[in-house]
């Protein structure tokens, strides 16, 4: 049986409602997972919809102006979207049901889903009669369900985590874990549950970020997990902080597709961690590295050489090999990001570097660190540096310092698991 979730806003709207429960019905012999069924008004967090987006096999989006105001919806259709870019095969049907323009929902942000051919009345009386052929248009499109198996790096992520998940010796604490993440009590039997539990719970802790509750959360289960496992997790959860909107961005180049990214960050593990949030931790198809950009009184010679050193890296060439033996119009079937720090040295002066080096590697992604805040377009402007990526939303003031925070926590507790001494929650 294929699970379809429906997302949409319809509490003030009688013919979305229409449409959604038309819908459903045409769905006979599927699971439908429908958000109103678990949202409350003013929720900020449901456990059980992040399980849904994860394991669903399609889903339906049902666009009016509540939906495209709605925090939930644009998070929900960023999950799907995010697991469409990775290569999964989930089937998202989006439709308009309300007086849209294509400004309207471009101006919105949920652009993206107008490649996937929405379905649409027109100019109709929305009645009931109305919203069942729209029902019937959109149940269409999702004929020949279910896809095949989800082998994206989303999917392997997750099932990464919960293979962890299952080598803790004591179940009770994967539900106290739960706890910590705010899990609602409705749902820790789900949790408790033998074959979904851990699948259940590595959802949650991927969904997004948690700030020290991550840290308690890990320290709940870590006295019955083997240290080797616990590790694992550790390393698997470290990039969960980044805002998911944002490092899915950085999916928007392609392999071979150059670009800039803008990212208000001061320490370059903060961009790798961006890279590993969008890329889920996949093992292939992407790849990054870091370049300094120190000022000198050969700046560009030396960052250019600083930058080939980095792209032999990037494409596992070992000497003899070098850049020179990359033959010409070869294009990388990997994604390669090139993270630069530009440490005192001069904005303007980073950028013509950062030029030179794109115009001898055009097919390479660049993430420039740019501090505490992002540039201006004036700034981008007369550093000559045009359509530039700023990742946003941008960080906050103490927001990449707590994240360290957090990561040296764990880092701390995997150690005194490792030496044997009792670790508590707190």
């Amino acid at each position: 049986m294929s699970k379809i979730f429906i997302s949409h806003s319809s509490r003030a709207d009688p013919f979305a409602a229409w449409v959604r429960e038309a819908v459903k019905g045409g769905l006979a012999g599927h699971e439908v997972l429908i958000d109103m069924d678990v949202l409350r008004p003013g929720d900020e967090w449901c456990a059980v919809l992040y399980h849904w987006l994860a394991e669903c096999h399609a889903a339906v989006v049902l666009l009016n102006r509540e939906a495209l105001g709605s925090t939930w919806v644009r998070r929900e259709v960023n999950i799907l979207l995010w697991r469409r870019a990775l290569g999964s095969p989930l089937e998202v049907v989006p439709a308009i049901i309300g007086d849209l323009s294509t400004e309207d929902i471009e101006s919105a942000g949920f652009g993206e889903l107008e490649p996937l051919q929405m379905a649409r009345l027109g100019q109709v009386k929305r009645t009931p009669e109305a919203a069942g052929r729209l029902a019937a248009t959109i149940v269409g499109r999702l004929a020949g369900l279910p896809a095949g198996e989800d082998k994206s790096p989303m999917a392997k992520w997750t099932k990464a985590v919960s293979e962890a998940l299952r080598k803790v010796e004591n179940r009770d604490s994967l539900v106290d874990a739960a706890q910590e993440l705010l899990v609602e009590e409705t749902y820790l039997d789900q949790v408790r549950d033998p074959v979904v539990g851990c699948t259940f719970l590595a959802h949650q802790l991927l969904a997004q970020g948690h700030g020290r509750r991550l840290y308690l959360a890990i320290a709940q289960m870590a006295d019955f997990t083997p240290v080797e496992w616990l590790s694992r997790l550790i390393d698997k959860v470290g990039a969960t902080w980044v805002d998911g909107e944002a490092a899915r961005a950085l999916l928007a180049f392609g392999a071979g597709r150059p670009g800039i990214v803008a990212l208000n960050a001061r320490r370059v593990r903060t961009a790798q961690q961006y890279v590993d949030r969008a890329t889920c931790y996949a093992e292939t198809g992407f790849e990054y590295e870091t370049v300094p950009a120190v000022a000198g009184e050969f700046f560009l010679e030396e960052f250019m050489s600083e930058c080939e050193r980095a792209v032999e890296k990037l494409w596992g060439l070992e000497p003899p090999d070098t850049v020179e033996d990359i033959p010409p119009g070869q294009m990388p079937v990997d994604m390669l990001f090139l993270i630069v720090d530009p440490g005192a040295t001069r904005r303007d002066l980073v950028a013509q570097g950062m030029r030179a080096v794109l115009g001898r590697f055009p097919w390479l992604i660049m993430v420039l660190l740019t501090g505490e805040q992002l540039p201006t377009d004036a700034e981008l402007a007369a550093w000559q540096l045009t359509d530039v990526l700023k990742l946003e939303p941008a960080l906050g003031p103490e927001e990449e310092f707590n994240a360290r925070h957090v990561i040296g926590l764990l880092r701390r507790l995997l150690t005194k698991v490792r030496g044997g001494l009792m670790v508590g929650a707190g």
